[in-house]
């Protein structure tokens, strides 16, 4: 089994990573990337609001990144409209999916 966790969303400075599970030794933490949707955005960049290690005992995280902006995301409720949404909550069910 592989436990997957968002990285949060408090970047962009380093250390952000909150502690708990955001800094497990042996879970996949996910940050997210920017996919291209936006004028200045590129495909190989992390988002500017993901949170970014090292973890406060000097370990690497996040893990990997996936894209988490401009994602159409499930609304609930009765209404028809697209969400969009974004957030390390949006990229780490893709990678979990996956």
């Amino acid at each position: 089994m592989l436990v997957v966790f968002s990285a949060s969303n408090d970047g962009p400075g380093r250390f952000t990573l909150p502690g708990g599970q955001q800094s497990s030794k042996n879970a996949l933490i996910v940050c997210a990337s920017e996919n291209g949707r936006q004028p200045t955005a590129t495909y190989d960049a992390v988002a500017d609001f993901s949170s970014h290690g090292p973890t406060s005992d000097g370990r690497l995280k996040p893990d990997l990144c996936a894209p988490g902006q401009v994602i159409l995301s499930p609304k609930g409720g009765t209404a028809d409209d697209d969400h969009y949404m974004q957030g390390t909550s949006m990229s780490a069910p893709v990678v979990a999916g996956l």
